[in-house]
This record gives C-alpha cells, structure tokens and sequence, in this order.
C-alpha cells in the first residue's frame, strides 16, 4: 500500500510549523487586542445553513462542498466557510437577546472541492473575525484595518486592498437590470460558465477570471453609480474612514465575493508576489441580510476570513525562512552510561514538573552523539549525569555557549537556568 494524502490536502510537518504557530499567536493577540473574542463551531453543519446563508446558486453550494447524506438523519456538510456558522451560533444561543452587539474571532480548517492548483487546498485554514450587531461603516473601516495590520505586522507589504459596494435590497434591482441590459447582446462573447450565470446570477459573472470575460467587464458601467441614498452615504463614509486612517485603498467595481449574503462593503487584499489569480490572500464585507435570513434581527453584520495557507505562501515569497521547529528547550540531559538512565529519566520528570523545558536521549547515544545532538537543537545548557554524579549528588551543569562547566544540586537547576535564559520555575 502506497498511501498519501489525498489530492488537494497535505501534511504540516514540524519543520513547518513555527510560521503556522507565528500567524495562528499573531491572529488571536491582534483579535483580542481589537476587542474580538473567540469562538469554535463544529467542522460540519447542517447543510441547510450553507443552502440557505450562501445562496442556491453559488459555486460553493452548487459545486464544492462535502455533503454526507447520513440514512434518516440530516444532510451534513464539511463547513466551507465560517460566517453562517458563526452567525448560526449567535442565534441560536441567543446572544443577540443578552448583549446584542457581539464581536467574534475564530481559527480553523475548511473544505471546498477545488480543483488542486497553486495556492489553492481543498482543506485549508482560516482565521477570521465576525462583527454582528452594527451597521457603522466605521465598523466595516475597522475590520479592514485590522486585516491591513496583520499583514503589516507579519512583514508582508506591498499587498493590495480593493473595496467595491453591492448595495441593498434597495438599489440591487436597478444594478442587476443594468447589468442584464450590458451583457445581453453580448452573450455569446462570455464563457459557459457566465452565460449560465445570466440568467441565475448575473453579478457572478463580474467576479469571472477567464480574460475574455474580464475585459468584457471591465467596460461596464460602475454599478456603484446607481447606490441608493442610504448606500452611498455608507461607501463614502467608509472611504472617508480609510482616508482618515491613511490606509490606501482602491475602488474596484469588480468585486462581489460569490456569496449571496454580501451587501454593501465587499472587500480584498491580494498579493501580487504570488502571481497568478490565486493571489488573495484575504477578504470579507458587510452580510446584513444573512443575520435575518437566519431567522435572527436585522441588526447587521461584517467580517473577514484570512488564508493562513496564502500568509504562509506570502511570507516564503518574499524570503521568509521556515522555522526548523526543534523544541525550544531550557536543558537537555547527557546520561554518561546506561546504569544510570532510570535515574536521568527521574531527573528530568522532575525538572519538567518545575516548569524546565527538558530533553533526554532515548536511543542510547554515546555520550559524544548526544553532545552533538544538544550543539544541533541549540540548547544553550546541558546536564550530565553518570555514576560520579550520582554518589556525590550533584549535577555536571555545561553552558554550551561559553564552555564552562560547574556541579551544582539538583534543586539549584531551576534557579540557575532562570538567572541566565529567563526559564521560569513552574
């Protein structure tokens, strides 16, 4: 049996794993310090809630989720995305009833049936906030300034923010008539795909990657042109809110988000370091109407999702080095010759129940391969232990950065290392 993981999924191994520990610590500090606090759903949910919040005829519910059909019980569905969850959770505990004005975070995997390309997983992993109780456009400014920030704090710059308006109930009848009223004598120019979404979605059809329909796109009319009072009060106020915070922005009519549960503020950063059309490395927007079509208040709702997979790819684009990810230890223990090895595995039982982050050799090295072993970790103090050790009750304690070497007591470990690493005794 050959067995691997299947296509579109892989494996995080431990040398990758100090850039996901970086992004995952970067994400929940800023999110906290912003006011947001963390939530966890399940990985799978009814799959009424994806029909219903995301829309019959987008592409995510048509085409890329993972539905199991469980005999009698419900369909259930692998989440691919993380806003109806949230917002489903908000509901149905009733915090719109206790403190009608909730701010969430979240972090974790989701699942589409992509097809597998650069950039792109079928499992990837997300972190992303949810504001729900609010229609503040300075509400909508401050989800993008914390996107914008955590890439700036991540060292990636250069990156692009994009924002367009949808509009409401109010003046989405006039944009979908106009853009019917453009591309109709111009069907046969779009791809299969679009000339499907004519008559379904057409607002899909200006989210198109296949260039012919791109540049058919680009000489439509800016539907921003026919935003409601109401709506255009809302883009100007957040334009003038990112103004006012000096983040740089362009309009973009070209955004939609594929989700039918967007209004108003829709949103994205890409990366041109990444090339290609999979250089998003994040997006959100305002979802009003999915808190109602859930059966909740219309109080409104805004967020984001980052791609933690895509922050990675950005970081090792711009020659961010992966993190080896050996274990930071305070100490590694060098047991001198096997008799006394029961009691090097005591000493460091004990060490660790102090709060000592400590390491043995379990292979039987010699003494000079468990040295090396040490030097190769980077640990800077090493303890050895052999029978002389043992009769007189002390231990060999060596600072592998200045060569010394003293014999010190057990119980005088903890506070030595504290001294000179920081290592605090538990």
């Amino acid at each position: 049996m050959n067995l691997k993981a299947l296509p579109g999924t892989r494996d995080i191994l431990p040398s990758e794993m100090g850039l996901w520990r970086r992004i995952e610590e970067k994400g929940r500090e800023m999110f906290q310090r912003w006011g947001y606090r963390e939530i966890r759903t399940p990985i799978f949910e009814d799959t009424r809630l994806f029909r219903r919040g995301l829309g019959e005829t987008t592409d995510i519910v048509e085409k890329e989720m993972y539905t199991l059909e469980m005999g009698k019980g419900p369909s259930l569905t692998l989440r691919p995305e993380a806003t109806a969850p949230v917002v489903r959770a908000y509901l149905q505990h009733n915090l719109h009833k206790t403190r009608p004005f909730q701010k969430f975070f979240y972090m974790g995997p989701l699942f589409r049936h992509e097809r597998p390309q650069a950039h792109r997983w079928r499992q990837h992993s997300q972190l992303g906030v949810e504001a729900i109780g609010s229609k503040e456009a300075w509400l909508d400014a401050e989800t993008i300034r914390l996107a914008q920030q955590f890439f700036a704090d991540l060292e990636i710059t250069g990156i692009n923010l994009r924002i367009n308006s949808l509009g409401d109930e109010q003046c989405r009848p006039a944009m979908r008539d106009q853009l019917r009223k453009e591309l109709g004598g111009r069907l046969d120019e779009l791809c299969k795909k679009c000339r499907e979404r004519y008559d379904r979605n057409v607002f899909r059809i200006l989210d198109c990657k296949e260039e012919g329909c791109r540049s058919i796109v680009d000489g439509l009319t800016d539907l921003t042109t026919l935003l409601c009072d109401d709506c255009r009060r809302h883009f100007d106020a957040l334009r003038g809110a990112l103004t006012a915070m000096q983040i740089p922005f362009e309009h973009d009519a070209r955004i939609v988000r594929g989700l039918d549960y967007y209004c108003r503020t829709v949103w994205e950063i890409d990366d041109p370091e990444l090339g290609g059309s999979q250089n998003a490395l994040g997006g959100g927007g305002r979802y009003d109407p999915l808190i109602v079509q859930l059966g909740g208040p219309d109080v409104g709702g805004v967020g984001f999702a980052l791609g933690a997979d895509r922050a990675i790819d950005a970081i090792l684009a711009r020659g961010g080095a992966e993190d080896s990810s050996e274990p930071v230890l305070d100490l590694f223990v060098v047991v001198v010759e096997a008799s006394v090895r029961d009691e090097a595995y005591l000493l460091v039982d004990r060490l660790r129940l102090q709060g000592i982050r400590t390491d043995v050799d379990y292979e039987g090295k010699s003494v000079k391969a468990q040295m090396r072993q040490a030097h190769r970790i980077g640990v800077r103090w090493v303890a050895v232990i052999g029978p002389g050790e043992i009769s007189r009750g002390v231990i060999r304690l060596k600072d592998m950065e200045s060569g010394r070497e003293e014999e010190i007591g057990e119980q005088g470990i903890p506070g030595r290392l504290a001294a000179s690493t920081g290592a605090k005794p538990a």
